[in-house]
């Protein structure tokens, strides 16, 4: 696509494609109050009651039961967790699935909302089956482990979680709180696994790179222990290579939706794979490019790791999280485990499938 900044109307629907880093960061960060809204469909923020999630991705569904345990655990603690993560895992991965199908295509009550009253067997109205589902995945996020925890407050027998601690205290409303603990468990799983598979996926394409990591924490920790997040720090290595994973290949969507540009926006050409800032090499996988011995000029780079997730408002909101605890399972994994293909031939062009971020 031509161009650092594209306008498209779809059927009514104004977009504003911005192709560079800089276009993002000079029209979504510096000028958050007004690109940075976010868009609003009829169908997935009205009819199936999402409005109150504001992002949302598909994740890897090996890694997500495990992420999506810890998450419960934190998140609502783990007697929570023991007796229903399993199916909050099921509820969240289903409702994902379901968003990533209904938010990449047009439906019709989107372009007109009145649309949402003709009855379901009218032609074009197959929404309204869809709309019923994600009501129902919605509200089970949004209400049903809080639920559990606001009862088990009542009773006095809620272990320690997030929710526990926040519930009924001045100057911190439930309802923030609830939709606040439904965004980080439903956002945090998606955006944690998907950059976790992510990572793993270079270094089973890259084998080289993974012995090299391997033999620094090794030297680090020893051979066959997991490094603390201090330890991770020094990883020069296993850091560099994982912001070159977001780099090279970018875990989760780019795209950052707006309506109009005002005079005076200006934009230059830093985008993940610009060969003016990252080199020739710039859609090859070398982490020695954030290694300051190969690249003296490390320092001037774009922060990697911010650049996929969204600026300004338009940030994911499990951001913190998903940097803290990815790269925790992945020395985790790589201290005691060789990554690599299950008699597949992988090749560096392995797309990721659509997703949903708003």
């Amino acid at each position: 696509m031509a161009g650092e900044v594209v306008y498209v109307n779809l059927a009514g629907t104004h977009m504003i494609i911005l192709n560079s880093l800089d276009a993002i960061n000079g029209m979504v960060e510096k000028r958050m109050s007004i690109y940075s809204g976010r868009p609003w469909k009829m169908l997935v923020n009205e009819i199936m009651g999402f409005g109150y999630m504001m992002s949302l991705a598909s994740q890897s569904p090996d890694l997500a039961e495990t992420i999506g345990a810890l998450l419960t655990t934190i998140a609502y603690g783990d007697k929570v967790y023991q007796h229903h993560g399993k199916d909050l895992v099921s509820i969240d991965t289903e409702a994902m699935n379901l968003l990533t199908a209904v938010f990449t295509q047009l439906w019709l009550v989107d372009v007109i909302p009145l649309a949402r009253y003709i009855p379901a067997w009218f032609p074009g109205a197959s929404f309204k089956v869809l709309g019923l589902r994600g009501k129902y995945l919605s509200t089970m996020i949004r209400y049903w482990a809080y639920g559990m925890v606001e009862d088990a407050v009542a009773r006095g027998t809620a272990d320690e979680s997030i929710a526990s601690k926040y519930m009924n205290q001045a100057g911190c409303s439930n309802e923030n709180l609830r939709d606040a603990l439904a965004v980080m468990y439903a956002g945090g799983v998606d955006t944690t696994a998907t950059s976790l598979t992510n990572f793993l996926f270079c270094m089973a394409l890259y084998p080289g790179w993974q012995q090299k990591i391997q033999r620094e924490m090794d030297d680090a920790v020893g051979h066959g222990n997991a490094p603390t997040i201090e330890e991770i720090t020094g990883l020069k290595l296993f850091n560099a290579g994982w912001k070159e994973s977001f780099r090279w290949n970018p875990p989760v969507p780019l795209g950052k939706r707006t309506q109009y540009v005002t005079i005076g926006t200006d934009f230059s050409r830093y985008i993940l794979r610009d060969s003016r800032l990252w080199g020739l090499d710039a859609h090859e996988f070398n982490p020695t490019r954030f290694l300051p011995e190969h690249n003296p000029n490390v320092d001037q780079l774009p922060n990697v790791l911010s650049i996929p997730v969204g600026f300004g408002s338009r940030v994911c909101l499990e951001k913190l999280l998903a940097e803290r605890i990815g790269p925790q399972f992945a020395c985790a994994i790589l201290s005691h485990y060789e990554v690599c293909a299950d008699g597949e031939q992988l090749t560096a062009e392995k797309p990721f499938e659509d997703m949903a971020i708003w």
